[in-house]
């Protein structure tokens, strides 16, 4: 997940989609437009009920 304060041109250009290397290249690509970032703590995929229901959340929350 990614947020910005405005559109960034480039930003997405060059990336390794639907590989391990995503994030690698999305920071770097960050750091040679000048962006600052932040990395928050990294969760378990939800994909599935049962991944939502694994972290014990109220699905009618």
């Amino acid at each position: 997940l990614i947020g910005l304060k405005a559109p960034c041109a480039g930003l997405f250009e060059g990336i390794s989609w639907s590989t391990e290397k995503v994030l690698d290249e999305t920071l770097r690509k960050a750091q040679e437009l000048g962006l600052s970032f932040a990395l928050l703590p990294t969760l378990s995929d939800v994909d599935y009920e049962e991944d939502w229901l694994e972290h014990g959340w109220d699905l009618d929350a």
